[in-house]
């Protein structure tokens, strides 16, 4: 099972669930609340997705480079709507010890830079050592 958690949306979908961003300083409270609501054990490591969206692809480009040499694995594509591009960034964090302040401060800060939107996160929910 996913979760997702994504700016101006708060709805669930096909087992998943999509909830509104808060400011970096309170990610790390709104990523540990939103898994363990959802009976995730934030104990262990699991995939994460960080959703970012820019007006072109070279800013795409720029954020990804940046992403990369901080060990993010970034795949940049058109967006799925609209004209923007997606600078899409995975990593494997175990939520109770990952820095997700400072992740947090990373995306808001690049969007900002780049002139887009930080859109969210995605996570799988693993139950007693299960996804």
């Amino acid at each position: 099972m996913r979760f997702i958690a994504a700016t101006a949306l708060s709805f669930l979908l096909c087992g998943c669930s999509k909830a509104p961003m808060t400011t970096h300083q309170d990610f790390q409270t709104e990523v540990l609340t939103q898994l363990r609501q959802m009976g995730s054990d934030t104990s262990k490591p699991r995939g994460f997705d960080f959703y970012l969206y820019l007006p072109t692809e070279a800013a795409a480009r720029q954020a990804g480079q940046r992403l990369t040499n901080t060990n993010y694995q970034v795949e940049i594509r058109p967006a799925a709507k609209g004209d923007d591009w997606l600078c899409l960034a995975k990593t494997t964090l175990t939520p109770d010890t990952a820095p997700l302040s400072e992740i947090g401060k990373l995306f808001t800060q690049l969007a900002v830079e780049f002139h887009g939107d930080f859109d969210g996160w995605e996570s799988d929910v693993i139950k007693n050592g299960k996804h």
